[in-house]
């Protein structure tokens, strides 16, 4: 008897990973339709972060050939800090896996650093979330990477931009309250030093002296 229950036991664990394994080929079948055609670089890794499948796209955003990513280890796609990131990201997911009160749904958004096929790091957002059996339970790990580096680009520029039109606008209360003040005074030359001196004061202008 207790020779046919370890036998049983055994073949219901190969039945549910057999399960598993046809559940994340037809999971991948079903990306590579949707991704072959895309900018954006779709990959699948499995538990252990073994990448499994990356979109035909991953050329044009990093130079190397789907060959040569697939043999690419995750640390060696990118620069140990970001490394560092994603490992943290993704210990944590597993914690709240195996508590199990997690939303299956959910997923990550991770800003991190990858390596071009020359060498140069360029910014990317990584939309992470768990492929999952038909039992719910999480069986790999999908993404979607989207080069950043011109929205990255924009954003500096615009808060170049901001801080020119705050320095702008501190000046222009500046001069506005030093005109106000004059108002009151009688004396012209004295007139003229506050106002230079509040150019020195709120501008790159050197003082203009005026007798």
């Amino acid at each position: 008897l207790n020779i046919l229950t370890t036998v049983s036991d055994q073949v219901a664990i190969a039945i549910h990973r057999r399960r598993a394994e046809d559940a994340l080929r037809e999971s991948e079948a079903r990306y590579r339709l949707l991704t072959d055609s895309l900018s954006d670089v779709v990959w699948i890794r499995d538990m252990s972060f073994n990448l499994t499948y990356v979109s035909p796209s991953v050329e044009a955003q990093t130079g190397y050939t789907v060959e040569e990513k697939m043999n690419q280890s995750l640390e060696q796609g990118m620069p140990s800090e970001s490394y560092a990131r994603i490992v943290q990201v993704m210990d944590e997911e597993f914690q709240r896996e195996r508590e199990g009160i997690a939303d299956p749904n959910r997923f990550q958004v991770i800003q991190v650093d990858n390596y071009r096929k020359d060498g140069t790091i360029y910014p990317v957002e990584s939309v992470v979330s768990f492929m999952r059996d038909e039992t719910g339970k999480a069986i790999a790990i999908a993404g979607v990477n989207r080069d950043i580096t011109e929205r990255r680009k924009i954003e500096k520029e615009l808060k170049v931009r901001d801080k020119k039109l705050s320095d702008l606008s501190n000046q222009t209360e500046q001069l506005s309250l030093a005109a106000a003040s004059m108002i009151s005074i009688k004396d012209e030359q004295d007139v003229f030093n506050r106002i230079s001196q509040a150019i020195v004061d709120f501008s790159d202008f050197k003082r203009v002296i005026i007798s």
